[in-house]
């Protein structure tokens, strides 16, 4: 139940940032859907938008795509990881690193994982990006751009004009994985 060529592919997502960013890297016509999903408390990425996926296709029943994002001190484990949200939400970007700074170990990684529901099951997709918390630089970009610099970039996301963040993101990783899964799909089932 793969999308045929040339239709769309439903992203179950409120987040238009995210929306472009897909639109730019996926070579297919997407289509945001917001959609309010419960999601999972937990701190491992796969679990989260497996849960997520399954739940988006139980209401919608068409193929689809979800997206979670979640970005992890080294000197904290695996926080904030998918708390990500919350963190800035009370502390704002500059409040984030103030908080990390104590630790000594500005070093982070930024991960992406996509799941994609084809009618049957879910096909999970992730992206990895090592790199630095810096305080806050850039105007471009959304959530926690402007404080992760991409190793060997010196520059944050948020710097980075949008097809250079996309060639090299984590998000980009995910998604470049999920096109060739549905391209290779295609061949499979094409007469």
């Amino acid at each position: 139940m793969n999308p045929a060529p040339g239709k769309t592919l439903c992203f179950v997502t409120s987040n238009a940032g995210k929306l472009r960013e897909a639109e730019a890297i996926l070579p297919l016509p997407v289509q945001g859907v917001s959609l309010a999903l419960e999601e999972l408390q937990v701190t491992a990425l796969q679990p989260l938008v497996r849960h997520k996926a399954a739940q988006a296709f139980r209401r919608l029943g068409v193929p689809l795509l979800v997206e979670d994002t979640v970005l992890v001190f080294t000197a904290w484990g695996d926080l904030p990881g998918p708390f990500i949200k919350f963190f800035l939400r009370g502390l704002g970007p500059a409040g984030l690193v103030r908080a990390l700074e104590p630790a000594g170990d500005l070093s982070a990684e930024a991960l992406c994982g996509v799941g994609y529901h084809d009618g049957w099951r879910v096909h999970y997709f992730q992206g990895r990006v090592a790199g630095r918390i810096v305080p806050p630089r850039g105007s471009g970009g959304f959530g926690w751009d402007a404080i992760f610099e991409p190793a060997g970039s010196g520059r944050t996301y948020a710097e980075l004009e949008p097809e250079a963040k996309n060639a090299k993101s984590m998000r980009a990783q995910a998604l470049t994985k999920l096109a060739e899964f549905l391209t290779e799909q295609g061949k499979r089932t094409m007469p």
